[in-house]
């Protein structure tokens, strides 16, 4: 009865309101809908004013009115299964938000009312297999910001830019602007306040800053020109080093500018301008899950250049990927594990000389076809979103979960764990039953990348992983035995920028490495020069002792005594051990050594 009377309240106020035409009311039912814009509402369980719940339901609901500084719920009715059906309001966009109350039972939640002062208020709804109620009934009214015209303005970071270079553009913009859109005259456009833009061709530009406020806006125009193309030239093909244990040996590096505009290089496994990202389109589901995950980036990194390709083809996906930083594999919905055991050589090649590859969830036995490119070995596990347990970040520094304010969080819906079984993968963030969330693993000079989320909806979490994973995945770091300096540097036509690499043997075994020197630089015909490097560490296992004496002081008549020493390997090379025997037969020497490195 409470619910039908409040229903012909909320009728009453929407006359009201369209009448005065200020706000924007609705009212809806859980599951009806997933996010709303509106001022003031009505929000009921998904059997409405007058019907009961149903089983098995887990919804959400993101209340998020333009400009709002405070949004209020008033909860009028409240009849759920106790212990087992929940109602949970969070001040925020997401479960990361401050919980300001929950409901169960029979008796209103309390608080019954709550405010969220965050500009947004995020509900959810779970209730379980059995039992239904009549549910609840709520009511939202917001407070919305006065609007004042802003004033557009802003800053470009360089008005004579090298080509392919990052600009940064900073907003300047005065009277409290809430929202900006940049258009750069090439045709991208960015949304972020402070953005960073790369140029892929010479000439000049008109870039637009639109600076709005709630119902005002303001725009300002500038221009810049961009450089024309460099043209790079390394005198070195490569090294081949031989060097003894604890050696270093330096050779020059030289880099050139033949001509055209100013070429920027870098040779510290970081990028010249944006990462350059190669997404597999092959298998993936275009209209919802692919457009999504690519959303999903957006939300916390631009820096980088998208092209897709749906080829199964190992020759043109090898001819793709020259000069790419990251291979983007979607989830697998179509795609055949077959087709990916021909494409393996050439993802694995990929990794090897120093390129980056994210592998996102998939369901089942599509999971295949990430284990058939051999990069990753094991098992699917299952889809952590039905087992309603939070995930575990295991690793709160690694540069996956940058900015993630949380040590664990809800997965998302369709987030697929897998057993992987490689004994050098790492776990960055794991599900309640330790099965891999997040994880990667070196390969060769490259990283490999396994991230549950299909990106079906995504949440604050599983977005800001995967913007993360594009950014740290076009960060190819050298291995420790080489340095570079300098590790980047701009030319002008007609000069050289003079470098020195330095091989360190100290501290690795003897034996061969093998790595990529990557020389990435602005110059589109020849964006990245790849020198293979092969150090042959050579040297003598050196015996070493923790202890020069053992000290037993007295030892009573037939007892014993027993200390240990420890047998150190000061060298480079494998050191064997056949015997360790005492020269008195009051002392007895016991280890199972048989070899040390």
């Amino acid at each position: 009865m409470k619910k039908l009377l409040l229903n012909v309240l909320v009728v009453f106020a929407l006359l009201i309101a369209g009448h005065t035409g200020v706000f924007a009311q609705g009212v809806y039912n859980m599951g009806s809908a997933t996010s709303t814009t509106d001022t003031s509402g009505t929000l009921y369980d998904s059997g409405g004013p007058t019907g009961d719940y149903l089983v098995d339901e887990d919804y959400e609901f993101l209340i998020q009115p333009s400009c709002a500084t405070s949004i209020t719920l008033d909860i009028t009715a409240f009849e759920s299964e106790s212990s087992f059906d929940y109602f949970y309001v969070y001040d925020g966009t997401s479960i990361a938000g401050t919980l300001l109350t929950t409901g169960n039972g029979q008796t209103l939640p309390s608080p019954s009312t709550v405010t969220a002062t965050s500009g947004a208020m995020f509900i959810v709804w779970h209730s379980d297999v059995s039992i239904v109620y009549p549910g609840f009934a709520c009511n939202w009214t917001s407070i919305i910001a006065p609007s004042v015209a802003p004033d557009a303005g802003f800053v470009i970071g360089d008005a004579t830019p090298p080509l392919g270079v990052n600009v940064a553009f900073t907003d300047t913009s005065i009277g409290g602007p809430t929202a900006w859109l940049w258009d750069f005259g090439d045709g991208d456009t960015a949304r972020s306040q402070n953005p960073m833009h790369t140029f892929a061709a010479p000439g000049t530009y008109t870039i637009m800053l639109v600076a709005f406020t709630c119902n005002e806006s303001d725009t300002m125009i500038q221009t810049l020109t961009v450089q024309g193309p460099p043209q790079i030239s390394v005198a070195q093909t490569g090294f081949s080093i031989s060097a003894a244990c604890g050696d270093s040996v330096a050779f020059p590096l030289d880099i050139s500018n033949i001509a055209g505009g100013e070429l920027v290089y870098t040779v510290d496994g970081s990028n010249v301008g944006a990462i350059k990202v190669l997404a597999m389109t092959y298998g993936t589901d275009q209209f919802a899950e692919y457009p999504s995950t690519i959303n999903a980036i957006n939300q916390y990194f631009t820096g980088y250049t998208l092209t897709t390709t749906a080829t199964t083809n190992p020759g043109t996906l090898n001819s793709l990927l020259i000069g790419q930083n990251v291979l983007l594999i979607p989830e697998q919905e179509t795609g055949v594990p077959s087709t990916w055991t021909a494409l393996a050589p050439v993802v694995q090649q990929f990794l090897n000389n120093g390129g980056s590859v994210i592998f996102l969830g998939s369901y089942s036995s599509e999971s295949d076809c990430m284990f058939n490119t051999g990069v990753f070995s094991g098992t699917y596990n299952q889809d952590e979103f039905t087992t309603f347990a939070n995930l575990t970040v295991d690793n709160t520094t690694h540069p996956l979960v940058a900015g993630l304010a949380v040590t664990s969080f809800a997965p998302p819906s369709a987030t697929f764990s897998m057993n992987l079984t490689n004994s050098d993968r790492v776990q960055v963030v794991s599900a309640s039953d330790g099965s891999d969330v997040v994880s990667y693993r070196y390969y060769g000079s490259g990283k490999a990348i396994f991230i549950a989320f299909d990106y079906f909806s995504p949440s604050v979490e599983s977005s800001q992983i995967i913007a993360n994973a594009i950014q740290w995945g076009g960060e190819n770091a050298l291995p420790s035995w080489i340095s570079v300096a300098p590790t980047s540097d701009t030319v002008g036509a007609g000069n050289t920028s003079n470098a020195v690499v330095t091989f360190q043997t100290t501290g690795l075994p003897a034996g061969t490495y093998y790595a990529n020197l990557g020389v990435a630089s602005n110059d589109p015909l020849t964006p990245i020069v790849l020198l293979p490097c092969t150090l042959t560490v050579s040297g003598l296992p050196i015996v070493g002792l923790s202890e020069t004496c053992l000290n037993y002081d007295s030892v009573m008549q037939n007892t014993s005594v027993t200390d240990t020493f420890q047998l150190i390997n000061n060298g480079c090379d494998t050191l064997f051990v056949s015997s360790i025997t005492s020269n008195a037969a009051e002392f007895q020497v016991t280890s199972t050594v048989s070899y040390l490195l």
